[in-house]
């Protein structure tokens, strides 16, 4: 594992580009989340692959299992080397992104997302759900592991 990944969360197109430019030679590994690949699109994850760096491709999947595998399936082809999926989706999800991994040549990582860092227990009761967010990212993590995912992100 690298000792470091830039996390490339900026809005601009422009400076997303600098920035690698500018880090090209320290940095082999960088995340890219919604921010940036909606503000560059898929031309950031060429350029990246083109300059030999290594993906992390934060997008937090949850989404039914038919389009999460199918959808990993196509980035594990690309060469993205990590990707987050919401473990709220499942364990038929969870099952179906790596059965979509498997059936490509990449070396694709999955990991599992918990809770979002942002989410309190004021937040979850708002939805009507009453739970103890320590136990549920505890649980998820856990479950994570169970169904066979590389790795848990998740909130301290």
């Amino acid at each position: 594992m690298p000792k470091l990944i830039v996390a490339l969360d900026l809005p601009e197109r422009k400076t997303i580009y600098q920035l690698v430019e500018q880090l090209d030679e320290l940095i082999d590994y960088y995340k890219i989340g919604p921010v940036a690949l909606t503000a560059c699109g898929f031309s950031l994850i060429d350029e990246l692959l083109r300059r030999r760096k290594k993906i992390f491709l934060d997008l937090k999947f949850f989404d039914i299992p038919y389009v999460v595998g199918e959808t990993v399936h196509q980035l594990a082809e690309l060469g993205i080397e990590l990707l987050t999926l919401h473990l709220l989706g499942g364990q038929r999800m969870v099952e179906a992104a790596i059965e979509g991994r498997n059936r490509s040549a990449g070396k694709l990582r999955l990991l599992g997302v918990t809770v979002l860092t942002s989410m309190t227990e004021d937040d979850w009761r708002t939805t009507g759900i009453e739970l103890d967010l320590k136990q549920l990212v505890q649980n998820l993590a856990c479950l994570g592991k169970d169904w066979g995912l590389d790795g848990v992100v998740c909130s301290p």
